[in-house]
């Protein structure tokens, strides 16, 4: 979804960047060092999440918070719940991400989960 929304954006270069797959991990002081092995060299992170600013902070790295845009609608959780109810959720993504959803059967997919609980 990333991948291709990106490279439908004309203001973007997709041959400068790089999109690597973090897993999560149980032990939380270890999951910067993962990300340190995976990734190319950095001096600075940007998080929105106090806990990941934290780890980072403890070990000296900058972290830079980007300003939120529109966070009260534009979030995954507000995607999902849309989807799940039915609403308007298409015009909260881009049209690649929307297709991919659509794809993928995710649609579907959210509303069982959200039946479920």
């Amino acid at each position: 979804m990333i991948r291709d929304s990106l490279h439908s954006d004309k203001e973007v270069s997709i041959d400068r960047i790089l999109l690597i797959p973090v897993p999560d991990m149980e032990i939380h002081g270890l999951w910067t060092r993962e990300v340190d092995l995976l990734v190319p060299r950095y001096n600075v992170v940007f998080t929105n999440d106090s806990f990941t600013r934290q780890l980072y902070l403890e070990r000296g790295i900058k972290v830079i918070e980007p300003e939120m845009y529109k966070r009260e609608v534009l979030s995954a959780t507000e995607v999902r719940a849309r989807i799940s109810k039915g609403g308007a959720w298409k015009k909260l993504v881009t049209n690649e991400t929307a297709r991919f959803i659509e794809e993928i059967g995710g649609v579907e997919r959210i509303r069982h989960i959200y039946n479920l609980s």
